[in-house]
């Protein structure tokens, strides 16, 4: 299983998560994306992850943000793969093909495959 779908597995009770945007966008959902990293070796991957989460208000949308930071650092305690989670970063912007409300999570996670 690679690193995203342990993070979709893992987090989707916050909000529905998806691989790439689906055709029919939801209200409320989030992307998760392999941006970067390396394979250390053989098993062992650090995976740079980005979470875009999208929300119909900016209220709403940081309470989304804050659920899925707990979540992903909470990932090296409850995943049994997964080695090390931190966020690196929060940037919140709009979406600039729909222009909607999204804040992107920078993340690395140690994760052995």
């Amino acid at each position: 299983m690679d690193v995203q779908t342990v993070i979709i597995a893992a987090c989707s009770d916050i909000v529905q998560l998806y691989h790439s945007i689906p055709a029919d966008r939801p209200e409320e959902f989030g992307i998760v994306e392999r941006t970067g990293g390396d394979l250390t070796n053989m098993v062992i991957d650090r995976a740079l992850v980005s979470v875009q989460l999208f929300a119909a208000t900016r209220g709403r949308l940081r309470e989304l943000v804050g659920q899925m930071q707990q979540a992903i650092e909470q990932l090296k305690f409850v995943e049994p793969n997964v080695f090390g989670s931190d966020v690196l970063s929060v940037f919140e912007d709009n979406d600039l093909q729909s222009h909607e409300l999204a804040t992107t999570i920078n993340c690395q996670i140690t994760y052995n495959y």
